[in-house]
């Protein structure tokens, strides 16, 4: 039987992680340098970027001289890039942003010469069940990937993966890494003392002849000498195999003509197979500020500022700002590799981070700020006097909402303002509440004078907008009035409970609570108990510490506030403190015996129409070394879980999450 052994050169390019992007990006300089070399001196070779295209912004970034001999390799095939931007996370980012990091990414690679329409995911920490859906949607074919496939006991490393929808695509899973042909010696008696131990390997699970040698890894420069090299090593092959360069686009052609015919194992559902030290599921939670972040700014782009200027655009007021969007859904995914929104890398890139989301949400507030103005101006004012103002709600969601919003009403001081009303479209007086008023200075920025500022009386209010159907917006009036408006801040009530007509929520002496769901009557107990263990992992994987029990907020004394703001909002503050050790004795394994405090802050909020209970949480982490987590038992007894994915709801396993330990009860 004669192998084909396709030889991959590649690097697997981590933007950012354990060293800074910029970095980084020194190094990056030097491979593209060298890479280009090689691809001028030696005509035959091809070149992986790592599946991804910003690897050519960051290059070019510095050296924007060398893109019209970049265009050219690509174009020949010889320098591979796409289909994806950036290599990211597939649970920590929404569905939206994989669709994008591959909608820019292809459009990338196209105008850049051709694009790799090969699905390589090289080290994500598990991949999502709709992947080949989303693959076929876009014309990729075929996925070569490392994580989440049976890792532990290796099958066959060829075979097919379908979504719910059918769609299918063929696989090649990296059962030996993406470096099990890192690098070749020159001396070729070890070269090929090298190629008997991975086809020793490679035999085990192969189904075809036809053999996946990757030669590179994280960072690594190509190998400047491998043709030479490959081509003695043939000669020494002689008829029992063939051993060449090859690229993966040439490896997934040969692969389906090899299959053809065969019967192979076709799977359905998530890659997330394999033990805690392959999937690293402790970064689902590292730097969990990260993930908030990272949630707000997805929300801003895909549920705020797309639906918003979408209705612009197809009502004749604004062309859709394609090019602004892009740089913004650019900006998010460059904190989308996973190295990077995982959280497992060192404090400056997380710094760096930091500054990219507050990039996105200053841009997307900006934008949503002018989106929403220029609906306001293009309201039908025929009826307003020039000293009314016009309030406009929209709701970019498609379904119909009841919501209570806080907004701020500003007058200018010189006119006097003592009070207002509000009343709706139809000219029917609408319900409000004043929180708080304030005089301040309003920045004001015009496109043809420098800024100013105004004085303005700025008041807080509560308005509940009912019933506003989906993808549509309201419009209210605010009309001044010689009537003092009467401030309703919110009052301190006495009392545990908080509850409007869908819901009831008790609040225990120690800050836990119980909450009712009056339709079904049915009741959940004890949730928001609090939990802390000894931390002896990583920000890879969480590891408690044996025999060392939990030391809970079940003994707490929680002080309880709340607050009132008539029926259309109510508010619970929710104050206490647990004593945790301060640090974990690594020499002794053991939590130390000096203890310090955990100050923690709950606040819980119903409003009025609400089938949900708002909740948010603060501590103040005074300890090393430790994990602290909330509890929301169920009460139910079952062996799976539902858990929401991107595109789809995944049903899993109990038992093989907990396969380290025991199974808890609840």
């Amino acid at each position: 039987m004669a192998i084909k052994y396709h030889v991959i050169s590649h690097t697997h390019w981590d933007r950012e992680w354990y060293q800074p992007l910029e970095n980084m990006k020194l190094r990056l300089i030097d491979l593209m340098d060298h890479v280009l070399e090689i691809l001028q001196e030696q005509p035959e070779y091809r070149f992986h970027l790592d599946a991804q295209t910003i690897v050519l912004e960051d290059y070019l970034g510095v050296r924007p001289q060398k893109r019209a001999q970049m265009e050219k390799y690509i174009a020949e095939g010889r320098l591979l890039v796409g289909p994806w931007y950036v290599q990211n996370d597939f649970y920590l980012t929404s569905g939206e942003a994989t669709v994008r990091n591959l909608l820019i990414g292809t459009e990338m690679a196209e105008e850049f010469g051709r694009c790799t329409m090969v699905g390589y995911c090289a080290d994500q920490f598990g991949i999502i069940a709709q992947l080949p859906q989303i693959y076929r949607q876009f014309g990729v074919e075929g996925c070569i990937f490392g994580r989440g496939y049976n890792f532990a006991e290796p099958k066959e490393s060829d075979f097919y993966w379908r979504s719910e929808d059918g769609s299918e695509v063929l696989c090649e899973f990296m059962t030996y890494w993406y470096n099990n042909a890192q690098r070749f010696p020159a001396d070729i008696r070890k070269s090929m003392e090298m190629l008997r131990f991975i086809d020793g390997n490679l035999q085990k699970t192969c189904r075809t002849e036809e053999y996946l040698l990757m030669n590179g890894v994280d960072h690594l420069e190509a190998q400047e000498d491998l043709l030479p090299i490959l081509k003695r090593m043939n000669t020494e092959l002689k008829d029992s195999g063939r051993i060449f360069q090859s690229t993966m686009p040439e490896f997934m052609r040969a692969l389906s003509d090899a299959v053809r015919g065969k019967t192979l194992t076709c799977y359905t559902g998530e890659m997330r197979n394999g033990g805690v030290w392959n999937l690293l599921a402790g970064t689902l939670s590292s730097r969990v500020y990260l993930k908030q972040h990272n949630v707000l700014c997805q929300m801003l782009l895909e549920r705020q500022l797309e639906p918003l200027y979408t209705l612009l655009a197809e009502s004749g007021i604004k062309e859709y700002p394609h090019d602004y969007l892009r740089y913004l859904w650019k900006t998010l995914i460059q904190n989308h590799p996973h190295d990077s929104i995982c959280g497992c890398s060192v404090d400056e890139v997380h710094r760096n981070m930091m500054d990219r989301f507050s990039r996105v949400e200053t841009g997307a507030q900006n934008m949503l700020a002018r989106g929403m103005g220029l609906l306001g101006e293009y309201v039908d004012r025929s009826t307003l006097s020039q000293d009314q103002y016009l309030l406009v709600v929209f709701n970019p969601v498609q379904q119909e909402r009841t919501q209570t919003l806080e907004f701020t009403a500003e007058f200018p001081m010189t006119e006097k303002v003592k009070g207002f009303t509000i009343t709706d479209q139809n000219g029917n007086p609408t319900e409000f509440r004043v929180l708080s008023k304030e005089a301040r200075a309003k920045g004001v920025v015009t496109p043809i004078n420098l800024p100013g500022v105004v004085n303005v009386d700025a008041y807080r209010v509560l308005i509940t907008v009912q019933n506003l159907p989906g993808l549509s917006y309201r419009t209210y009036v605010i009309t001044p009035s010689e009537t003092e408006t009467v401030l309703q801040p919110s009052a301190i009530q006495e009392g545990n409970v908080l509850e409007n007509r869908c819901l009831r929520a008790e609040i225990q002496p120690n800050g836990t609570v119980n909450l009712l769901q009056k339709e079904t009557g049915a009741e959940l107990r004890g949730l928001f108990l609090l939990e802390d263990e000894a931390e002896i992992g990583d920000s890879y994987v969480h590891f408690s510490l044996p025999h060392c029990p939990c030391i809970t907020s079940a003994a707490a004394n929680a002080k309880i506030v709340l607050f009132s703001d008539e029926a259309r909002r109510q508010r619970a503050e929710i104050r206490y403190v647990i004593e945790i050790p301060e640090e974990y004795l690594e020499s002794e394994r053991r939590r130390s015996s000096k203890m310090t405090e955990l100050p923690v802050c709950l606040t819980l909020t119903l409003e009025e129409e609400s089938h949900y209970l708002s909740a948010s949480v603060t501590l103040e982490n005074n300890a090393k070394d430790h994990r602290v987590r909330m509890r929301f038992p169920t009460g139910t007894r079952c062996d799976t879980s539902f858990s929401g994915n991107p595109f789809d709801v995944i049903a899993r396993s109990r038992r093989e999450a907990h396969a380290e330990g025991c199974v808890p009860d609840q």
